[in-house]
Formats: structure tokens, sequence, C-alpha cells
């Protein structure tokens, strides 16, 4: 792992300092799930805002057998050891009942709740998992009669929320989809030979243990979240755009990924802290991470569908009709050898299940009884959210970061103009583009 002979404590330690923690964490996310690289991000970024307020619960959709289930207990067992509930089968009120039983109102703060394929969950369940994505602070509240006797149970804290299905479930209103972030794993070719590369090895050499990195990395987590309770401010959240406002939602959960982000470099990260109250500055790398997770998740969160499906969505283009022959023959066009043909029957499959999500139309085609089908209207569908550097530069930044010190509980400890400098630059922390475009985005 290292030529120095230092202990893994402190290798982890130094690596929160140095900031070189990520490269760590990913060789362990390496050992744990074979590829996947965005989904592990996700995940682990989730995992990690179990120490916060603002939480990022997450959501996996995939066909049946491409490693939702597998990924996620697999991360969440290895890396985040003793704060991951993974629970097969959950009645509603399961999380109140538990917390009475261990008389520990607290027993979820700082806990990952894994529930395994959501559509099956009973609406019960879906209820009392919509109010723990609701939770930000204060108590959740259950009244109940229980043994013919009056029961109230409180829980002071929320688990963070990781769950899945093959597709979108029947959620009226999107009352608990919106309040996950939602993530397709990866299932190109590509992404397939990678895992049997890893099958093949374990076949040979057996199934891999808990190496020196995969401890490094829960070292790193512990430190990370040794201390809690911090609020997340971000000094350029006025330069980020949205371009669908339709669902409220969405910025709050970029924030929440951005915060973890943050939380994750807090050791580098300006900290101010008055009468209890501990507050962490983002800064712009800070934010470019957030976006660049989110734009390769955008997708997912507009059409709230499966990769498989996206891959036949993107076949469409505005008042272009096609049958189930021209998709497979589009198909082949587009993907070639990154994905495996698919037969008419399931062209035919797949646009109808587009459809039934109001993402595509049909029609009889004229003179015959063949079905075709088009986009629907998607004038509503939200374009990337970017961080907007048009208009931006030190001296705006610079207004924003006091306006944070001038308009919160912190103003007291406003530096001085030397030291506010000195505290411009480390929130610019990198190059700052003239403006981004999703290639930028995606560079490394």
């Amino acid at each position: 792992m290292t030529s120095e002979s230092k202990s893994l404590p402190d290798v982890a330690k130094e690596s929160l300092l140095d900031g070189t923690w990520k490269k760590w964490v990913d060789f362990a996310l390496d050992e744990v799930v074979a590829g996947e690289q965005n989904a592990k991000n996700v995940l682990f970024y989730s995992g990690i805002s179990t120490g916060l307020s603002r939480k990022l619960h997450v959501f996996t959709t995939a066909r049946s057998g491409r490693g939702k289930t597998y990924s996620m207990r697999q991360l969440g067992s290895m890396i985040f050891l003793g704060r991951f509930e993974d629970v097969s089968e959950m009645s509603g009120r399961s999380p109140y009942y538990e917390s009475e039983a261990k008389n520990d109102p607290d027993y979820y703060f700082g806990k990952i709740l894994f529930h395994d394929e959501l559509a099956d969950a009973s609406d019960d369940t879906r209820r009392v998992l919509k109010k723990i994505c609701n939770y930000q602070s204060g108590k959740l509240t259950l009244k109940t009669v229980k043994d013919q006797k009056f029961l109230r149970v409180e829980l002071n804290s929320a688990p963070v929320v990781w769950t899945n299905a093959m597709e979108t479930f029947e959620d009226p209103g999107g009352q608990l989809a919106n309040r996950l972030f939602k993530v397709s794993l990866d299932e190109s070719l590509k992404q397939s030979q990678t895992v049997e590369a890893r099958q093949k090895e374990e076949e040979l050499l057996g199934v891999r243990g808990e190496s020196q990195n995969i401890f490094l990395a829960r070292f790193i987590v512990g430190y990370i979240l040794e201390e809690t309770g911090f609020e997340v401010l971000n000094p350029f959240s006025g330069f980020i755009s949205q371009a669908d406002l339709s669902i409220l939602g969405r910025r709050p959960m970029l924030h929440a990924l951005m915060s973890s982000i943050t939380y994750c470099n807090r050791f580098r990260r300006p900290r101010f802290e008055l009468n209890g109250k501990k507050v962490l500055l983002a800064s712009i790398s800070d934010n470019l991470e957030a976006i660049r997770i989110w734009e390769k998740n955008e997708d997912s969160q507009l059409t709230a569908v499966p990769e498989y499906l996206r891959d036949v969505l993107a076949l469409f283009a505005p008042d272009i009709w096609q049958t189930k022959e021209e998709l497979v023959d589009a198909y082949q066009l587009k993907y070639g050898d990154k994905r495996k043909p698919i037969s008419a029957d399931t062209a035919y499959q797949y646009a109808h299940k587009l459809e039934q999500k109001d993402l595509l139309t049909s029609k009889r085609k004229e003179g015959g009884k063949e079905i075709e089908w088009t986009l629907l209207d998607k004038s509503n569908m939200s374009k990337k959210s970017i961080l907007d550097f048009k208009n931006f530069d030190r001296e705006s930044l610079a207004k924003a970061v006091s306006d944070i010190f001038d308009l919160t509980l912190v103003s007291s400890l406003k530096p001085r103009e030397t030291e506010f400098e000195v505290l411009i630059d480390r929130l610019i922390d990198c190059e700052l583009p003239t403006t981004i475009t999703q290639s930028k985005i995606d560079s490394p």
C-alpha cells in the first residue's frame, strides 16, 4: 500500500490532511465492487452524509441480475462497517419499534438503512421511508396502540436510506421517488466484461478478503465521521443555475451531495464555530465534483428509468415516428458492439414501457396495423444543472463570503482583510474555467 512504515490510522489521517484520501478510498471501492465507478461515488458520499443533517438518499435501478443489491450490500457492509443496516423486508413501523426495544431514540443516528427491492415494499413501509427521507432535525414521532395500550415512540435521528428496484415503482406524484437520488447501474458490455474478469479471478484465486486498502478506507471514513453536526455553507450557490424548477427538491439534493464532499474534505476547508454551531465553507473543487457526479446522473433524475430504457429513448427525436423494426436498426447503428443487439419483440416491450412512463406516444402506422412511436413533448424537462461562471470573478466570490459572515451567526468571526484574502484563496482551490461544458466536467 505504501512504501513507508506507517500505521494505517496514520496514513488515513495524513491523507485527510493532504487531500489524497479519495485515492485510497477508490482503491478500496474497486476491490469491493468491480467497475461501476459512478454508482460507487454516489453511494460513498451518500454514506458519508450520515454525519450531516442533510442526507443523500439513494435509489439504484437496473435490470435483474445486473448487481443492484450486490453493489449496495458490498459497499455498505465493507466500507461502512457497523453503520450499515441490511434489511431484506421491513414493516413500516419497525424502525420505531426497534428503537423502543433497544431503549435508544438515537439508534439510527449515523446509520445507513438498506431496504432491498423497494418495488415489493408495502404502502405503509413506503410512507415511513418517505418520512425518514424528509427528516432533517427534531423528532420523528409514532403514536399508536400496542397490546391495548397507548404507545408513543420518538426517534431523535434518521438513517440514510439506500434502496433499489428494476424500475421506478408506482408512486403517485413521486412522493418518495423525488426524495431519492436515482442512479442507473452501468449496463454496458464493458461493465459486463469487467465483472466477468473479477468472477474469473475469484474462481481461480478465491473471493477477495479484507485487504489493507479496505481497512484504510474504514479508518478514513471513521475519521471523517468522528465529528458530526456541521452545517455546510456554499459561497458559490449564487453561481449555480437550474433550468427546470418543476421539482424543487433537486437543488437541495445537489446541495446534500456537495455538502458530503465538503465534509470529506473538512480538514482542508475553512471552519468556523460559535456557540456550538459548526460551519464549513465549500470550495470550488467541492462544487465541481458535485456537478460532475450530478451531470452523470442527470438523465436518471429526469426520466426515472434505468439505463437500458434510456438507451432506447435516446433513439427518438421529436416528430420522428419509428416501428419496432426501425428501432432494432437504429439501436444497432447507434450502439454497435457496445450493447447486445435487441429483437423486434424486445424493442416493442421497451417502447411500450417508455410509453407507460409518459415519455413516448404511439399510433397505428397509416395504412396498416403496425404500431410506431415518437417522443412526447419534452419541453418541460430540465436541461443540465451547471455552475455558471459567466459573471463570476474573485470580487463576486468575496462579496458572497462577506455576506455569509454578515448575515449568519458567525458574523463576529469575520476575518481581517489579510486573513480574508487567504480565505478566498483557500476557496478557489483549482483553476476556474470561464464556462463549463459537459466535456470539461467529465475531464479528470
